[in-house]
């Protein structure tokens, strides 16, 4: 990727993070986009998802080199669609042994601890992943791909049905009836789309 590439804002719709991880490649407009072509875009869209501190990535960059960054971003890449290929297969990612196997390699790297943290006069215990090597920094996508697994049904994961969009959700309505990434953008195309239609219809079908 060229550093003069201005990326559009990560997209976080999915209602999982495993699942906001797979949209880090996405056509939401019709126009592939990919948010981890390197080492430095990986490191700005962990920390706009919250996996990472403001500055670590750049820490961490400057510490073990730009290669290594890259490097890593190559990994998640190769994680990615490895969980979007299992996905793809429903209930039956459960038994992707290969998946599996590269779960708990990237999970192996993990050192967590534990933390306090004090937020409007409230204090919550958080476990955090250590951030020191850049392996580490897959660990949190691992779990997160690991809990959608073992905790979620995998028959409401789903591709939004908008007719140029790729991206990946999580339904977790009630009804089990959501169909886009999002109700105001894909949403609404489908039904400016389908109101254009009838009326098309409609014109076609009038008496001249």
């Amino acid at each position: 990727m060229s550093p003069a590439t201005v990326l559009p804002p990560p997209l976080f719709l999915a209602s999982h993070p495993a699942l906001d991880f797979l949209n880090t490649y996405a056509t939401p407009d019709g126009v592939a986009v990919e948010w981890i072509g390197d080492g430095a875009a990986f490191f700005r869209w962990l920390e706009a998802a919250g996996h990472l501190r403001a500055g670590d990535g750049e820490r961490i960059s400057r510490r073990n080199g730009t290669a290594a960054a890259d490097t890593l971003a190559g990994d998640a890449r190769t994680l990615r669609e490895q969980l979007r290929s299992a996905l793809r297969a429903g209930a039956t990612a459960r038994a992707d042994r290969a998946l599996i196997s590269a779960l708990n390699d990237w999970l192996a790297e993990g050192s967590a601890f534990a933390r306090l943290q004090a937020e409007d006069g409230l204090v919550r215990l958080t476990v955090q992943e250590r951030a020191d090597a850049p392996r580490q920094l897959l660990v949190p996508l691992a779990l997160a791909a690991a809990r959608l697994l073992t905790e979620e049904d995998l028959g409401r994961v789903r591709v939004c049905e908008g007719p140029v969009c790729s991206l990946w959700f999580l339904d977790r309505t009630k009804s089990g009836t959501r169909r886009f990434c999002s109700a105001e953008t894909c949403g609404n195309r489908a039904k400016v789309a389908a109101f254009r239609a009838r009326a098309r219809r409609r014109a076609i079908s009038a008496p001249k």
